[in-house]
């Protein structure tokens, strides 16, 4: 599971990536810029709904994955697609299967 640390940094490194001030998206999220520092330190420990409002804004989205495919993920960002894509490729043909019978 990711660290409150984990989802500061990720927010972060987004907001960095487009260059958008820490000021200008928590006010167009709503949020105080204190708190989103907090939440970038993970430091802070927020609602969901605070944390939508920012991933919103910077057009992530808050997905809820299996422990098992989340594990296959490193904390680079790179996908190990064999593992990840064999057991997404399984879960396909299994869901497309049942829906044929």
């Amino acid at each position: 599971m990711a660290t409150l640390f984990q989802i500061g940094q990720s927010l972060r490194a987004e907001r960095v990536h487009q260059k958008k001030p820490k000021t200008k998206l928590a006010k167009a999220s709503g949020v105080h810029r204190n708190t989103l520092s907090g939440l970038e330190a993970g430091t802070a420990n927020v609602e969901l709904n605070t944390l939508i409002a920012l991933c919103d804004q910077l057009g992530l989205d808050v997905v809820l994955v299996r422990k098992e495919v989340a594990n296959m993920v490193p904390t680079d960002g790179e996908l190990q697609s064999s593992a990840l894509s064999r057991i997404l490729s399984n879960r396909l043909r299994r869901t497309t299967l049942a829906g044929e019978s």
